[in-house]
């Protein structure tokens, strides 16, 4: 009862833990079956290339992946085709207005637009993703080419057409976009943030509008190639040159904005209709351009002098198509220009293919989309085009009118076509200023709203800054300098964050799970949480936190990615507040270094010369803990590069330095990488003092996992169905982390509560592993830690045993003892830490021989400074039994003796009948060459077999093994030879007659006899061993040092 006590004492003091509970479900909590240890094989190089190496499967489902037309069309119907046919149809119809509108942005004839958005229609069902998008001329693409186009007739003086500019800039794109999209690089989209292409959206619609509104004005004159504040500039300056086209031009934007709202209005009312209504809505473009028209024709018809601007001739059918000539000259005059290009029609195409997909329910493939906009570009200049992209307003026409796959935008080619052979003629008389107008109502639908701009400041003011900075550098310089002045500000502010990411120290709370409504609590025990301790990730301020979870023990996570750009802040951080917070080591002669202030760093002022400031920093550094441990939560955390990993190499340096002579344990919690645990297994973490550690199944016991019931599927004969049972076998246990880098947590628990046992004394951590299950599968797994970093690593310290018959105490030498290996004994596997021993081969230590020789006066020879140990035996007559007084000690010394343990004594009783059949067994010559032999190579390997222990008694043992128990706890034994009985010299005494020698004869049953035992094997319980190595190396004198029993 005492003991328990104590136990629930140190459970709740030291660990913090409730022993009481968890100890009465010990036995509930037996694992099902025996435990899988698990060992992680480190990634190698070879094994990264020959997951990028091609395979022939690999390489079909390329080549299928390039066609996704190939698995649908095979399923295409009738409905498909009949709701194909009606949306392409109507994208056709709104599609031919808005071509050539948009051709004069480009500054190309009208018929140029038509070219394009043909060019798409015709090839995206082929290698398109979506059902939803149309690819042809936009707003934005146009504008593009248009100010390429400018700046090639500017820099070039007029030397190179504008067709054939934009043929040229259109061949490049689509032959740059198709090679991303074969090399499935459609990924690289992601790199471009969101905000710059928002800014240059918004800033292109201010740029277009500024150009189409002298246009719709009919005001001659004005420099659309300037600046758009300029443009808007001479618009206004120029109010004064209005031409009867302002009447065109500003009812056509009136009656498409009335027309919209209308529809809008009616689509709300009419909910049965909304569907006709969005199709009325979605055709306005094509009724105002037709209304239009007719007043012209009604105008221009009997007179050949114009009122106002018309679009004129436009050539029938394809006259444009040819074959594009390169010209390098025109080559290096557009390539400055063809980043900005590329970059804005890939993201403006991705973007609305993904907008699209997520609207109504399918995925799109980024690389898949680049090698259909990559071959419209590419062909559009062999029909007459230029670049194209998709559009949004298309797109959104199209999918309201009811597409049910991309074959509907062949559907609208038909009717492109069918416009450019039939309908030239009725395109003459077209206003200028109604495509204007036109334009403009397109276009006003791009610039954000102000609604949406609120957003941006509360997702993230700095963006929003980034946003305005882009949009005014569009209007007073150009958009190619604000989209990659955007896209530079972008990228720093990443960089920033990166750099600065925000890591914590953190707190432990222990929480419990309570009831909603009345407070109760809801599961037996609590668990442990760790939050920020500056509490400024919203928690509740009022809430009680340890500022760290043990004395010296230091948490910390990284809340982002840890790479060479925020290594830096995070270590600084960590040695500021470790080293500020944390009294340095007891390293005398540092101290006395540092005392001297000639021997101080240039920068280090050293204390202050007051006496009692001194004395006030040196009471404060009294009350401050040591050192002990740092523990990383690295779930954030999925790549490191070499800077990082020599960051976290440095900072152990340095606060082994702080610590020293004491060393910084650490412990690193949620590595999932295996590259990420590679490389910081190779720089000396995960693994205790940076050595592997050998593995067994007690380093299965931390982390366990049970495995799901397997279910195996019968047929049933009769019934032709199939059943499904589960499989009555034992379900299994395996680790869930690797064993071999037993300082890789699976969690921050874990990770603190592997510490909390590794910091206590072996004998302390034997009397945990009674607290839980938990506790046991933890100090288990240390406690063989510690034993497998084995005997040689315990520099000075030497195992004697003192052997002896109680009469030959004085003449007796002690004898030193040879580390050999651990075994176990009584079973064929390891259950339990104590099941485990240390074998060491007992023989005359090298001074002892020399001691005797001398003595007996010769020298010793070569090869015989390890001598033999024995013991001689000799029974009297009738003596049934002989007596060893048995005593193992630990001693650590350097030059001289500095700490003496002795682990155990006791008495061993060696009876004639144990020492008769012993002899009996090792007289046989083969076994004994061939127990020498299996001596070598167990001396060679270490013991790794298992024998059968003898009796619970210290008297009594197995002959088959001759192993004798010291103590009854069986913490230590000793395993002899037995060479052939000799009779012993008889003793001289009074001259008897021959009568009564007769009949002591007679009388005698057991004769005298003399035997010679050989020290074959001394073991001791491995746990026994290592507290007394620990109190050996803490210099302490201790007479006893066992195991305690749990």
């Amino acid at each position: 009862m005492g003991n328990q006590r104590a136990l629930d004492f140190f459970a709740s003091r030291v660990l913090d833990m409730d022993s009481s509970r968890q100890a009465e479900t010990r036995d509930e909590d037996e694992p099902p079956g025996p435990i899988e240890t698990y060992t992680e094989d480190e990634p190698t190089v070879g094994e990264w290339f020959g997951q990028l190496a091609p395979t022939w499967a690999g390489a079909g489902s390329y080549v299928v992946d390039l066609f996704p037309s190939a698995s649908w069309i095979r399923r295409y119907n009738l409905r498909w085709l009949a709701g194909d046919l009606i949306a392409g149809i109507t994208i056709g119809l709104v599609v031919v207005p808005q071509a050539l509108a948009y051709a004069s942005l480009a500054q190309l004839p009208p018929a140029y637009g038509l070219y394009t958005s043909f060019t798409g229609a015709a090839l995206y069902w082929l290698f398109g993703t979506s059902k939803d998008i149309v690819i042809g001329a936009t707003a934005v693409g146009s504008l593009l080419v248009g100010q390429v186009v400018s700046r090639v007739q500017e820099a070039s003086a007029d030397t190179y057409k504008p067709e054939e500019t934009a043929h040229m800039l259109s061949l490049v794109t689509g032959l740059i976009l198709l090679g991303f999209g074969l090399l499935r690089l459609g990924w690289i989209v992601e790199f471009i943030p969101y905000i710059p292409i928002s800014a240059f959206v918004t800033s292109a619609s201010i740029t277009i509008m500024s150009t189409q509104l002298p246009v719709a004005l009919g005001i001659p004159k004005v420099d659309t190639r300037q600046p758009p504040y300029l443009v808007m500039i001479s618009t206004l300056r120029g109010l004064n040159r209005i031409r009867l086209d302002a009447a065109i031009g500003l009812s056509a934007i009136v009656l498409l904005f009335v027309v919209k709202s209308f529809c809008s209005v009616m689509e709300k009312r009419q909910a049965r209709f909304k569907r006709g209504w969005a199709y009325v809505s979605s055709l306005r473009l094509t009724f105002t351009m037709l209304l239009f028209t007719l007043v012209s024709y009604v105008v221009h018809r009997k007179t050949e002098e114009t009122k106002f601007r018309i679009v004129g001739h436009i050539d029938r059918g394809f006259v444009q198509a040819a074959m594009p000539v390169p010209k390098m000259g025109l080559l290096r005059e557009i390539l400055p220009e063809l980043p900005a290009v590329a970059m804005i029609l890939v993201i403006e195409h991705i973007a609305i293919a993904k907008s699209m997909g997520k609207m109504y329910g399918y995925s799109v493939d980024p690389s898949q989309e680049t090698v259909a906009l990559g071959a419209a570009n590419l062909l559009s200049p062999f029909v007459g085009g230029y670049v194209c992209t998709g559009s949004f307003g298309a797109s959104a026409c199209l999918s309201k009118a009811g597409a049910r796959s991309p074959l509907a935008g062949l559907f609208s080619a038909a009717v492109l076509v069918l416009v450019l052979y039939a309908l030239t003629t009725v395109f003459y008389y077209i206003p200028n200023a109604a495509l204007a107008g036109l334009i403009i109502h397109a276009v006003c639908n791009l610039v954000i709203s102000p609604k949406k701009l609120y957003g941006y400041w509360q997702l993230s003011p700095p963006e929003l800054i980034i946003w305005v900075v882009s949009v005014v550098l569009a209007i007073f310089t150009s958009l190619e300098t604000s989209i990659y002045v955007g896209i530079g500000l972008s990228s720093a502010l990443l960089l920033v964050r990166m750099a600065r990411s925000k890591g914590d120290f953190l707190g432990r709370v222990r929480v419990r799970q309570v009831s909603a409504t009345n407070g109760e609590q809801l599961d037996d025990g609590s668990r442990d949480v760790f939050l920020p301790l500056d509490g400024k990730d919203g928690t509740n301020p009022d809430i009680k936190m340890e500022s760290s979870p043990y004395p010296g023990v230091f948490v910390y996570r990284l809340n982002e990615g840890f790479n060479y750009t925020n290594q830096a802040h995070h270590m600084e951080r960590l040695n500021r507040q470790i080293v500020s917070t944390t009294r340095a080591g007891a390293d005398e002669e540092r101290q006395q270094h540092l005392e001297r202030d000639s021997d101080r760093l240039w920068n280090d002022p050293g204390p202050s010369s007051s006496s009692s400031t001194k004395m006030t920093t040196n009471a404060r550094q009294q009350t401050l803990p040591r050192l002990r441990a740092v523990v990383l939560d690295l779930a954030a955390v999925n790549h490191v590069d070499v800077t990082s990993v020599q960051g976290l190499m440095d900072l152990r340096s340095c606060l082994d330095r702080h610590a020293a002579p004491d060393k910084v344990s650490w412990h690193l919690a949620n590595v999932h990488n295996r590259w990420t645990r590679r490389a910081l297994t190779a720089a000396g973490f995960g693994r205790a003092d940076g050595k592997a550690v050998t593995v067994s199944h007690y380093d299965a016991a931390e982390t366990q996992a049970y495995s799901d019931d397997e279910t195996r599927s019968t047929p049933d004969e009769e019934t032709g169905w199939g059943s499904t049972t589960p499989v009555s076998e034992q379900s299994r246990l395996a680790t869930v982390c690797a064993v071999d880098r037993p300082l890789f947590h699976l969690d921050l628990r874990d990770a603190m509560l592997s510490h909390t046992l590794s910091s206590l004394p072996a004998r302390d951590l034997a009397r945990a592993r009674v607290v839980s299950r938990r506790f046991e599968a933890c100090a288990t797994r240390l406690l063989h830690r510690r034993l497998s970093q084995g005997w040689h690593s315990q520099a000075g310290s030497k195992l004697l045993l003192d052997s002896y018959q109680p009469s030959e105490r004085v003449s007796t030498p002690y004898l030193s003892c040879r580390f050999r290996g651990t075994r176990v004994l009584g079973r064929e596997t390891v259950e339990k830490i104590t099941d485990v021993y240390s074998s060491f081969r007992p023989f005359v230590a090298d001074d002892v021989v020399r001691f005797l020789a001398s003595s007996r006066g010769h020298d010793v020879e070569e090869g015989e400074d390890e001598k033999e140990a024995t013991q001689t035996i000799e029974l009297d007559q009738g003596e049934t039994l002989s007596q060893l007084c048995v005593a193992t000690n630990l001693v650590r010394y350097s030059s001289v003796l500095v700490s003496h343990v002795r682990t155990c004594e006791g008495v061993v009783r060696l009876w004639r009948r144990w020492l008769a059949e012993m002899a009996d067994e090792d007289n046989n010559d083969e076994e004994e060459e061939e127990e020498e032999e299996e001596e070598e190579e167990d001396e060679e390997k270490g013991y790794t077999s298992s024998s059968s222990s003898g009796s619970s008694s210290s008297s009594s043992a197995t002959p088959s093994t001759g192993l004798l128990w010291v103590d009854g706890d069986r913490n230590v034994g000793l395993r002899f030879r037995v060479d052939p009985p000799s009779a012993p010299a008889p003793l001289r005494g009074p001259e008897r007659n021959g009568e009564e020698e007769k009949e002591e004869e007679e009388e005698e049953e057991e004769p005298p006899v003399r035997y010679r035992l050989v020290y074959r094997e001394l073991l001791v319980r491995s746990c026994t061993l290592l507290i007394a190595m620990e109190a050996a190396e803490a210099g302490h004198d201790v007479m006893m040092a066992q195991f305690p029993s749990s």
